[in-house]
């Protein structure tokens, strides 16, 4: 099991457990059930990387049992630079 930390741009976090062949999708989908945005709407960065492939795998992100993901107001760009 994938135990992972979501803290939103407001600064709230919530914990969500899922299984460790959980896709991108999955998570976003537990994370509405929590925030009540709809996946499409939802913008997520873990180290510095913008999750945008829903099909892919949270493991092939790096993400392991514990991490934490932010929730970002706006899409983020592989061009912009964090300041």
């Amino acid at each position: 099991m994938l135990h992972i930390k979501i803290i939103t741009f407001q600064g709230n976090y919530c914990n969500l457990t899922l299984n460790d062949c959980a896709t991108l999708s999955d998570l976003k989908s537990e994370f509405q059930g929590v925030i009540g945005f709809h996946p499409t709407s939802q913008h997520l960065i873990f180290h510095n990387e913008y999750l945008d492939e829903d099909d892919k795998l949270l493991t092939d992100y790096g993400i392991i049992d514990n991490s934490t993901i932010y929730q970002v107001k706006t899409k983020f760009y592989k061009s912009q630079q964090i300041n």
